[in-house]
């Protein structure tokens, strides 16, 4: 039986931060799971700049099954597990009656995270994207019956976990 709990986290909440900073806390990005990657994509690209990037990439045919089974793995080894707040995952969540934690900031904090996606060399394509989603995902999120996480103005995930003293 898995020990940790699971934290979908919206882009930008600080769900990379956290992980480097806590030894007993994993950041699980789907991004490498889901899809197939050129070699050559790979070496020339930072993570953060594969977000959003189509060129070359493909859906790996062991999608969801893949990620799912190591988030489970991880589960075994880490207290909090970070995954993306992806629909995809949320359902599958949802669908298999799995308790998990939910965090998104509010709508007002639209130009905050904005700026962070800008500030940690996010693809701008992705950036425009999620500045057109921004409103409809946080309703989306509101909307799930996981246990939520909100994250106001600056705040990031770390200082709602301290504040909950789910972390030290």
């Amino acid at each position: 039986m898995a020990k940790g709990i699971v934290i979908a986290g919206m882009a930008g909440v600080g769900k990379t931060v956290l992980a480097q900073k806590y030894a007993n806390i994993m950041d699980l990005d789907h991004l490498l799971y889901k899809y197939t990657y050129p070699k050559e994509i790979l070496e020339n690209k930072a993570f953060e700049q594969l977000k959003g990037f189509l060129q070359g990439r493909t859906l790996n045919p062991k999608w969801p099954e893949n990620y799912i089974s190591k988030i489970f793995e991880a589960l075994e080894q880490y207290d909090i597990v970070l995954v993306p707040a992806s629909r995809e995952i949320i359902e599958y969540f949802e669908k298999i009656n799995f308790e998990y934690f939910l965090c998104y900031p509010t709508v007002k904090s639209k130009t905050i995270y904005l700026e962070r996606y800008k500030n940690r060399n996010t693809n701008q394509e992705w950036i425009g994207k999620m500045n057109q989603n921004f409103q409809n995902d946080v309703k989306y999120f509101e909307s799930k019956k996981a246990r939520k996480l909100v994250l106001s103005g600056n705040e990031t995930l770390e200082d709602k976990l301290k504040e909950l003293e789910m972390i030290q």
